[in-house]
This record gives structure tokens, C-alpha cells and sequence, in this order.
């Protein structure tokens, strides 16, 4: 019963395979003469080291071009708050005089800058915060210069009528009462009821332009609570001002600082710069009856400008000497700041510094020649890595060498792969 089942399943898979058949392939082979060994050694290693050449290694060090483009605000609001008390003639008179270092960086811009130029006083009363007419121009409270089609048109016209305009406006006179209450003054100029629909200011504060405020007093700051008269805790005398910081309850200067960054909006810092042009700590004014004289003679009993100071380096702003017989200097720079104009420009890697090549091609060139860089003799452009503990990683222009509006701005060199960092 076995064998007729075995063969059963022969026929069954014979039938079901057909004609296949199984092949093997045949590998050719070579028959070798001899009796095989076999090698029962252990491994060596050889004790000669490998030969090579050190030159035909070197340290990947890519090369990298930055390239950057000198723009200017295309649209800004500037805020002039002017002492107004007894001791700021003189101070008043060089404004005017040297105005036009300031306005030259907006008026010839290109492109055109559009910008707003408005003028308050520091004075106690709440019209100190209210901005001055301005001369010839009925009802406008603001030199105006708007920009179509990239074409400036001036109220009042014209680039003199506008500096004749904010000679004017400048000099609020010396009448005012000395209380300076510049802080105060222009969170209300810049906040309702002025600037509100109706309100006196209302329209000199644009939301898609940049702000500029720029506070002139030989005097600290007022606009707090409590005061401090008995002129014996600070060199202010008759009159000391706030009290210290600490003991303030009202209107410390970091909450003023707060207020300016604030203006904008959160992460609008940028768009807000505050120049405090004042007596620097360095500075003492002199002081005597029957009025405040101003800068004078160092004695001890000046005026420090203290609060402004503070506001100026708390919302990283500017402050300016006010005790410089020429302004010419200080405004251009506040002019050119204003224009939005760039002297530092952050490299996205870490250079070595021997190999960085700048490139300077004004608007309209085709290619910019190689800058060199600064001397003892020149100031074209240095690198700095590091500045007052922090990293800056960036090339700076000094002087005549600042790139102009629309410049472009190539910077080659060689990486340092490890990167930057400061001591």
C-alpha cells in the first residue's frame, strides 16, 4: 500500500514539473601543482611611519561675500522739545544757527525722506506740549515734506523756507517757567487728548513712519513727583529737582524710557530714537542771581542732567553736549541718525581679519573699487568684533567714507570656521 502511494506521487509530480529538467552550471576550475600551506604567523605591523606631504593638506577656510544696501527711513517724524526758561538763549540762537547740518540729511536725500518736523517747549503748562504754528503756513502746526512718485514737496516750499521755518519755530523764547518738564511734555504731546482725532497734535504721529525726539535743556528733567527744592541732596541750586530715583512715585525716568520704546508698539523698538542733546555728568553749569547763567565757569553748583541722561541710555539713545559752542558737528550727526542712515554693518560669519576686502559702489556704478582700510592718517572702515563686552561682529565707516543713500556694500573674506566670541 506503501510503494503504490510513493508511486502515485511520482506520476503526480512528474506531471505537474513536464519536460523541466535541472541544470547545474559547471564553474571552470585550474588545477595548481604543489602541496598547501598555510601560514601560522601572527600579524605585524610595520614600524616605519607612513610618508606624506604636509603641504598637500590644508584647513577649509570658504570664502563668504556680504552684501548690503545704504537705506534711508522712508518715512519719519521728528519732535524737537525746546527749553524755554530764562538760562537757554544763547543755546536757542545755535540751534538756529546751525540748523542746516541737521535738515541737509533730509532734504537731499535719495530717496527722499518724508518726514514731519514739529517743535514743543518743556514749559509747566499743558500749551508747552501743544506744537508751535508754523510761520507763513496757516494752521499747520508742523513743517511737512511729503514724497509722490519720489518727488519731495515741502509746506512751507522749499528746502530755505523750511530751515527759515524751523529757525522760528526753535526760538520758543525764555519766558517759561523753571519747572522743565521736557519727559512729561512729550508723552502728552505724543498721547490723547493732543494727539487724538480734534486734538491740537493730532496727524503729526504716523504709525507707518519712524519717530525722532530730540529734548534740548541746560537743565534736569522735572516731570516727577516729589520734587526736591531745598537744592542741597544735587548740584542744582536754588532749585535741585526729583529726588532720587528711588524715592520717586511718580515719573522715574525708566518709566519715561518705557513709554518712549513703547510708542510704537511691542517689537517696534526699532522705529524709536530719543537724543537728549544736555549737561553730561561731566559738565557742571554755572548757576547765580538773579537767573540761571548756563554753561559757564566750573563750579559746584551746576546743573547735571541727570534724568535725560538716563532715558537716553536706558531706550539706547544719543546724548549730546550741550555746552559746545558749535552745534554744527552734534546736528549733523543727529541729521544723518535721523536719516536713517547706517555706519555698521554686522557680518553674517566670523572673518579673519587679514582677509576682509570691502567694496564700496556708489548708486548708479557699475563696480566699486576696494576701500582701504583706516590708518592713522585715514578713516575709511575698520572691523569690530567686539564692543563694551558684546558681540558686534560688524564693519564700520567713519567720516567721509559712510556709504551715501543707496550705496552697496560688499564685504569679502575668508571664514573662521570656530566662529565669533568675545573676551
Amino acid at each position: 500500500m506503501r510503494r503504490a502511494c510513493a508511486a502515485a506521487l511520482v506520476i503526480i509530480l512528474a506531471a505537474a514539473c513536464g519536460d523541466e529538467k535541472v541544470v547545474r552550471i559547471n564553474e571552470p576550475f585550474t588545477i595548481v601543482d604543489g602541496t598547501p600551506r598555510v601560514d601560522r604567523g601572527l600579524p605585524e605591523l610595520e614600524a616605519a611611519p607612513p610618508v606624506f606631504d604636509p603641504n598637500a593638506y590644508t584647513s577649509n577656510t570658504p570664502t563668504q561675500v556680504d552684501v548690503f544696501a545704504q537705506l534711508t527711513w522712508r518715512k519719519t517724524d521728528i519732535l524737537w522739545v525746546v527749553d524755554n526758561t530764562p538760562s537757554m538763549q544763547d543755546e536757542q540762537d545755535r540751534l538756529a544757527q546751525n540748523f542746516e547740518a541737521f535738515i541737509q540729511y533730509l532734504t537731499s536725500a535719495d530717496p527722499p525722506v518724508d518726514f514731519h518736523l514739529g517743535v514743543i517747549t518743556n514749559d509747566i503748562d499743558l500749551l508747552g506740549a501743544v506744537l508751535r504754528p508754523v510761520p507763513g503756513v496757516p494752521g499747520a502746526r508742523w513743517i511737512s515734506c511729503a514724497v509722490s512718485a519720489g518727488v519731495q514737496t515741502c509746506t512751507p516750499a522749499g528746502a530755505p523756507a523750511v530751515i527759515a521755518a524751523f529757525k522760528d519755530m526753535v526760538k520758543v523764547g525764555t519766558t517759561g517757567i523753571g519747572i522743565e518738564h521736557n519727559l512729561a511734555n512729550l508723552e502728552r504731546a505724543l498721547t490723547p487728548p493732543l494727539h487724538a482725532p480734534s486734538g491740537d497734535n493730532d496727524g503729526f504721529l504716523r504709525p507707518d513712519a519712524s519717530l525722532f525726539i530730540i529734548d534740548v535743556s541746560d537743565e534736569d528733567d522735572m516731570s516727577c513727583a516729589p520734587l526736591d527744592l531745598t537744592g542741597t541732596s544735587c548740584r542744582n541750586v536754588p532749585r535741585c529737582g526729583c529726588k532720587d530715583e528711588s524715592a520717586l512715585t511718580m515719573g522715574r525716568a525708566t518709566y519715561y524710557a518705557r513709554f518712549i520704546e513703547g510708542i510704537k508698539g511691542y517689537g517696534r523698538e526699532d522705529l524709536i530714537t530719543y537724543a537728549a542733546i544736555g549737561a553730561p555728568n561731566a559738565k557742571v553749569l554755572q548757576a547765580g542771581p538773579p537767573e540761571f547763567r548756563g554753561c559757564g565757569d566750573a563750579t559746584n553748583s551746576g546743573i547735571w542732567g541727570k534724568r535725560r541722561e538716563i532715558v537716553a541710555a536706558e531706550s539706547g539713545g544719543i546724548f549730546v553736549d550741550i555746552c559746545s559752542t558749535d552745534y554744527t558737528t552734534a546736528l549733523g550727526a543727529l541729521g544723518f541718525a535721523v536719516s536713517g542712515l547706517k555706519t555698521d554693518f554686522p557680518l553674517s560669519r566670523r572673518p579673519f581679519d587679514n582677509t576682509l576686502q570691502v567694496r564700496v559702489t556708489p548708486p548708479g556704478a557699475t563696480v566699486g573699487a576696494a576701500l582701504p582700510r583706516m590708518t592713522g592718517t585715514t578713516q575709511n572702515w575698520n572691523y569690530v568684533m567686539c564692543e563694551s563686552g558684546r558681540l558686534l561682529n560688524a564693519i564700520r565707516f567713519y567720516g567721509n567714507s559712510i556709504p551715501e543713500p543707496n550705496a552697496t556694500i560688499e564685504v569679502e573674506y575668508s571664514v573662521n570656521v570656530r566662529g565669533p566670541s568675545c573676551p
